[in-house]
């Protein structure tokens, strides 16, 4: 318990430099090769924090190890390495998970709000008295085994289609204006009961 508590100096820092100054500045950038780098010298600087903690804080008599009087121990740098390198890859991990989680919700949002926008674009383009007429109309012919159906059905999605998409072009060729005109005039006689004209 004492000798980690030693321990924990160095650790704290490693973890420290590690969230803020290179996952932050180096990992999220895709700076590779800088970030193992100073991941590295990250280690290498919590093992000297903890063996100048160790060498020079003083140890209780029962707590002397036989090899205390060297400043580094290459079995104890070496453990002392790896057990911050699980303690710093662990929080790490926690830092690359939160925030592939902030940019999922983001990305959530982002699209939310496109759906919402593009269905006020839809509701402000497409008179809902035609639309739904045109729907009613439909559901008519269904009912009725009318071989107008598809067809039908096929002019609407080419309207919702161009009035979603289409429409947006900065140049629409006049042969598919006229098309679409040709399938609004066909919706609005099938809605206005003209179905065999």
């Amino acid at each position: 318990m004492w000798v980690q508590g030693l321990e924990l100096p160095g650790k704290l820092l490693a973890v420290y430099l590690h969230l803020w100054v290179m996952v932050e500045g180096f990992l999220f950038r895709r700076r590779f090769v800088q970030y193992l780098i100073g991941l590295v010298l990250i280690l290498l600087l919590a093992n000297v924090v903890q063996a100048v903690g160790m060498q020079f804080l003083p140890v209780p008599p029962f707590m002397k190890m036989p090899h205390q009087a060297q400043v580094f121990s290459l079995t104890r740098s070496l453990q002392y390495i790896f057990t911050c390198l699980a303690v710093v890859g662990f929080t790490g991990a926690l830092a690359v998970l939160q925030r592939y989680y902030e940019e999922y919700n983001r990305r959530q949002e982002v699209e939310k709000q496109h759906i919402v926008t593009e269905l006020q674009l839809l509701k402000a383009q497409i008179h809902p008295h035609f639309f739904f007429n045109t729907l009613n109309s439909l559901y008519g012919l269904a009912m009725e085994k009318s071989e107008q159906t598809p067809g039908m059905i096929l002019r609407l999605s080419e309207l919702m289609n161009f009035v979603l998409y289409e429409a947006k072009a900065k140049d629409v060729p006049l042969l598919r204006e006229i098309e679409i005109i040709e399938d609004y005039i066909a919706l609005e006689k099938c809605a206005h009961g003209e179905r065999g004209k």
